[in-house]
Parts: C-alpha cells; sequence; structure tokens
C-alpha cells in the first residue's frame, strides 16, 4: 500500500492519543452548532474518527465562529494567526503533529477532509480536500 504522507515528504509524528481526543473533543464543543454536539459524538462513538471528518461534521459547522474561505481550494498565503505546530486528524491518519502547510498537502495527497488543530477549541482549519478551507476560531481570539 502507498504512503501518500511519505511521498508528500510529510513525517509521520504521532501524538499521544489524549492529546488528539482533548483537540477533537474541544473541537466539537467549540466548532459545532450546539444543538448537534450530542449527534456528532454518537457519530464517533459508533463510526469512530472517520465521522469526523465526515459530511455531517462539516455541515454542522458554527457559522458565528467559523468562516468558509472558498474563492481557492487552498491560499497561496495562510492567515498567519493559524500558523505553528497542530494535530492533523482524518478518517485514517489520527493524530499527527505538523504545521498547516504539511496538513493542507496531507489532506490532498490522501483525498480526505481534515481536522487541523491548533489549540484545543480556541484556533482549528477544517480542510474539505475538494474545494474549501473552513478557519475557526474561538470568538475572544482576534
Amino acid at each position: 500500500m502507498r504512503d501518500e504522507l511519505k511521498s508528500a515528504g510529510i513525517p509521520r509524528v504521532e501524538r499521544p492519543a489524549e492529546v488528539t481526543r482533548q483537540h477533537l473533543s474541544a473541537f466539537l464543543d467549540a466548532f459545532i452548532v450546539e444543538g448537534s454536539r450530542v449527534r456528532v459524538r454518537n457519530l464517533l462513538r459508533r463510526n469512530g474518527w472517520r465521522a469526523a471528518t465526515s459530511g455531517q461534521v462539516e455541515a454542522r459547522l458554527d457559522p458565528r465562529v467559523c468562516t468558509w474561505d472558498t474563492r481557492q481550494s487552498r491560499p497561496a498565503v495562510w492567515d498567519p494567526r493559524f500558523q505553528g505546530a497542530g494535530v492533523y486528524i482524518t478518517d485514517t491518519e489520527v493524530g499527527l503533529a505538523m504545521s498547516l502547510e504539511q496538513a493542507s498537502a496531507a489532506s490532498i495527497a490522501t483525498r480526505s477532509d481534515a481536522i487541523f488543530s491548533l489549540t484545543p477549541g480556541v484556533l482549528a482549519v477544517f480542510l474539505n480536500h475538494e474545494w474549501g478551507i473552513c478557519y475557526c476560531s474561538a470568538p475572544n481570539v482576534p
């Protein structure tokens, strides 16, 4: 089986499972519409990590704290607030440490939607592998 991340030059640096759970749980609490959080958590329990990046999550991102950039699949210059090391979560790659640029390249290479979380419940990016990105930030973050 071909390793798309290795082919893209992205190292596999795994974060501890507890750190990954913390990032994902905080993402759900902060960036999913309140009325859908229980449903999404149940999806995760039933379907595992795959549910985290399914259309079910994408459709339930809270527009008050998450902003879609659909003008381009990937920007030439990323929002500087989202620079730095974070945790990358897809349906098959769970809890890898990388930068936003690497996360974007990984999402495209593996043809998977992904969550890239920098600070649990404060800064995150949802990467749709085909058509856009969604910047999510807590209301008190400039």
